[in-house]
This record gives C-alpha cells, structure tokens and sequence, in this order.
C-alpha cells in the first residue's frame, strides 16, 4: 500500500475532507491505537470488540454487547489530536440499506435516486424512494464520485476516502476474506490472545447476530415502512436479503401467506424460523451462494456503467489487492450462467 501511495499526490485523498475523516477515526490514547471503522466491512463487529477492550480491559464476546451501546458510547476521535472488496461492498450496501426495508435511507438517499436517475416514475415511488434498482443505485454511487454530490454517502463511497490510508500509517489492514484471522491477529498486538474456540463461538453468534439485526428494525419500523409496502411483501425482502448474505438458502422459499403474515408473524417467529433453516443446512451450499448472488447481481448491469464504476473504485482495487476484471463480472460467458437465475431483486421469486 505504501508503494503505491508513493507519488500520488493529492490523488488518494478522495473528495471527503480531512474533518469528516478524522472525526470518525477513534483513537484509544490507553491501548495506543487506532481504528478507522470501513463501513459495510465488519465495522459494527469491531466498535464492538473495541468497546468491549476500552470498557472491560479485555475482548470479551463482541455479540454480547449491543449494538446500541457500543456505537451511542462516548469516544475519543482523531480530530481531537489534529489540525484539523468492492463489489461485494457495494452490493451490499445496496442490499441492506435500499432494498430491505429502510425508511431512513429510503428517504434519505432512495427518492434523490428516483428522482435524478429514473426516467419514468410513480407518485409512490417519489413519495417513498422503495423500490430503487441496483442498476439505479451503482449509478448514484458513480454520480456521485464524479461530482462530489452533496447526496453522497459514507455507506457507499470508496474505502481509500474513508480511511486515508495514504496519510496515516496503519499498522494492520484487515480484509472480509480473512476476518477471523485478521480479529486474532488484530487482538494478539493488543495484548489479547483468544482461542480458535473462542473464535469459532464467535463465528456462531455472528450468524445469529446478523438475523437479529436484520428482522429487528423492520419490526421496529412497520408502520412506516406499511406506508410504502404490505408487511407481507417487508418481510420477504427481509428472508431474501438473508439469502444474499447467505445465511438462508434459496431453497427454502417464505413459508408464509400474505394474511398470516400480517396477523401472525412476530419476530420471535421469524428470527426462530431462519436459524432453524440455517442449522439445517449444508454449510459449503452456503459458500457457492454467496458467489452465485455476486455474479448475478452485476450480470444485469450494463458494461457501460460496470467500467464506470471500476473506474471510480479502481484505486480501491488497487491498494487493497482485488482484481478489477473478475470474471464472474467481465466474462460474458461466466456471467450468462448466473443471469437471472434466482432473480434475487424479484421479492415474487422468494
């Protein structure tokens, strides 16, 4: 990383300025280190671990404290001390904050897409900004790099802006393909030595935490989200965003009908029913599943819009290692096969 940082200039800075930035970089003066939280890449997981480190003095099981109480706790920041994977990423932030039901960022960022980059819409649609396609939303995220849109958001914009990794000198840089060696490795310079077994509990209660968090704020939020959708069709948004994430296989359809949804479904039903799947099924079918939805994801999208977007991440790509060109994105034939194939944004599928 540092050799490719060498002789970028201003480039690398990313359109953010140094203030956002190093107001959300926390620094723990006791531990002596920082940490800069990458969102959309395991950052709830260690504001947690980091919490649990600050308020305990050792890494307790991060999935036992909450989320609301390590991400609402009070923080020192590097601001305070100063002057002043990518396409998984994105379909995953496209996932969780769009797609699955959320009024806030329907609100927030689903109307602005609607109105700037739909050219037919409904009064509903306006109104409510639910039901904005991938396509619509790596559009945005392109726009929005391009011309530093006062819209843009954190939860999408490249990871070199957010962290500045060519202006502070990290030590440790971790990646979602190696998460649970990266959290030993991480904790093991922190004094922290935690077992394989400890590691592996924790693996379990990240799958468990995950459909909590996913069914929790859709519960919380029903009657806005009623507003703009049946509850029924919420919920199947919700049971096919698990399935992205590969915790629910695509096998196992929504089990329930729209009146019995509407009447009967809590979340204690729900989030019981999903581990019951979860546990029940082969966890190497699981794997393929995740890659299957990456591939037919950014099959539908044009060529046109994937080399824009490959050229607003390129140097993403380039200081954390990935290829720009997968196959399963560029390769016409590779991306045929998976076209489609459980039309994975159709909630009338699930």
């Amino acid at each position: 990383m540092q050799k490719l940082c060498r002789g970028q200039d201003g480039d690398t800075f990313g359109l953010s300025p140094d203030k956002w930035a190093y107001n959300r970089i926390e620094i723990n003066r006791e531990g002596n280190y920082l940490y800069c939280p990458l969102l959309k890449a395991g950052s709830t997981f260690f504001r947690r671990m980091f919490y649990s480190l600050k308020e305990y003095r050792y890494a307790r099981n991060p999935y036992t404290i909450p989320i609301e109480k390590a991400l609402g706790a009070n923080r020192h920041v590097l601001e305070d001390i100063m002057p002043f994977k990518p396409f998984s990423r994105l379909l995953s932030g496209y996932v969780d904050k769009l797609f699955a039901p959320n009024p806030y960022f329907w609100s927030l960022v689903g109307k602005h897409i609607i109105a700037n980059f739909r050219t037919v819409t409904t009064p509903k649609s306006r109104k409510c900004g639910h039901d904005v396609t991938f396509e619509e939303f790596l559009r945005y995220v392109v726009n929005g790099e391009a011309t530093n849109s006062s819209h843009r958001d954190a939860h999408f914009t490249p990871s070199y802006d957010q962290c500045k990794p060519c202006y502070l000198n990290y030590t440790i840089l971790g990646k979602m393909e190696t998460f649970a060696a990266d959290v030993a490795y991480t904790l093991s310079h922190l004094g922290q030595n935690i077992s394989k077994e400890e590691l592996s509990a924790w693996a379990t209660n990240s799958t468990f935490d995950a459909i909590m968090d996913s069914a929790i704020s859709p519960f919380r939020w029903k009657t806005a989200i009623r507003k703009c959708m049946t509850w029924h069709e919420a919920l199947v948004r919700v049971w096919r965003k698990l399935q992205i994430r590969g915790i629910i296989l695509f096998e196992h359809k929504f089990p329930w009908s729209p009146e019995y949804t509407e009447k009967y479904i809590t979340l204690q039903k729900f989030t019981d029913m999903v581990k019951h799947l979860h546990l029940n099924s082969e966890k190497e079918q699981f794997h393929n599943q995740k890659f299957a939805v990456l591939a037919e994801a950014y099959s539908n999208i044009p060529a046109e819009d994937l080399q824009k977007f490959v050229d607003v991440f390129f140097f993403d790509f380039q200081l954390f290692q990935y290829n720009p060109y997968p196959s399963y994105v560029f390769d016409v034939n590779v991306a045929r096969q998976f076209k489609n194939r459980h039309r994975i944004f159709h909630v009338t599928s699930v």
